[in-house]
């Protein structure tokens, strides 16, 4: 039976824990909620788009600051998660959710930078 895992990558930089099919439909669903929330409270989409890109421009940053090209610990991700003042989980939350909000705006493409990647696992 294969699984499919789903990275999702930020200007060439790919959180490192990978997500399931099953997490990526519920992560639509809530980044378009999230994006209906920022609209509701008066946040355009351009608006919207400058702070997710923002907010993924320090995690990324913190990523390749901190792991670099090393092989990448747990305690490497808590230190980047530390450092942009959350947690893992929602730091990895956060990664993905901008992403697909990004996407949906069209401020970033799906190609070999940015976007998402389904991964067969047989």
């Amino acid at each position: 039976m294969s699984k499919t895992q789903v990275l999702y990558f930020y200007k060439g930089t790919a959180f490192p824990i990978p997500g399931t099919k099953e997490e990526y439909e519920k992560i639509v669903t809530l980044s378009n909620n999230m994006c209906v929330k920022g609209l509701k409270t008066g946040i355009s989409l351009n608006d919207q788009a400058k702070d997710y890109v923002n907010q993924l421009d320090k995690i990324s940053n913190e990523l390749i600051n901190i792991c670099g090209t090393n092989e990448i610990t747990y305690s490497m991700l808590e230190k980047v998660s530390e450092k942009c003042g959350m947690s893992v989980d929602k730091c990895f939350a956060l990664w993905r959710l901008n992403i697909v909000a990004l996407l949906k705006f069209k401020k970033i493409k799906n190609d070999n930078n940015n976007g998402i990647l389904f991964n067969e696992e047989l």
